[in-house]
């Protein structure tokens, strides 16, 4: 199930995404490049809007973003707050619908990183080195 294409899904989780006392302030590391695709800087573009459109659908009140150049590749760097319950979920959805084999995720609230993704363990362990924080 990819809940940035079927509205039915988001509109199931809205009942607890919108609840203010579940919320963690969390932020994002996305990198903007996909292996062997269309990484001009219009498809680039393109991903940061679609991934920026579907992390807003679990925003709660703030939401801030700004692509980065990072060591390897453009990144959508977001901090909002979310559900934490919901983050493996989301990010394994939005790293499938960006065809990425990861996303990096910091909870602010705890203090802890995580990568989410299909491909995650081929990455390794979360490396706040290599986080962009906000």
């Amino acid at each position: 199930m990819n809940l940035f294409t079927n509205p039915d899904s988001v509109a199931q989780l809205a009942e607890g995404i919108l609840k203010e006392d579940l919320q963690d302030e969390v932020e994002w590391n996305i990198g903007l490049n996909v292996t062997n695709g269309d990484n001009s800087k219009e498809a680039v573009q393109d991903r940061a809007k679609k991934a920026w459109r579907a992390l807003q659908l679990y925003a709660h009140a703030s939401f801030q973003s700004r692509v980065e150049q990072s060591t390897t590749e453009p990144t959508l760097v977001v901090k909002m707050k979310m559900d934490p319950g919901l983050l493996e979920m989301v990010g394994d959805d939005l790293s499938n619908y960006l065809h990425q084999d990861c996303v990096a995720v910091y909870n602010v609230t705890t203090g802890k990183g995580q990568l989410i993704g299909p491909r995650a363990a081929a990455w390794g362990e979360f490396n706040p080195a290599y986080f962009i924080r906000w």
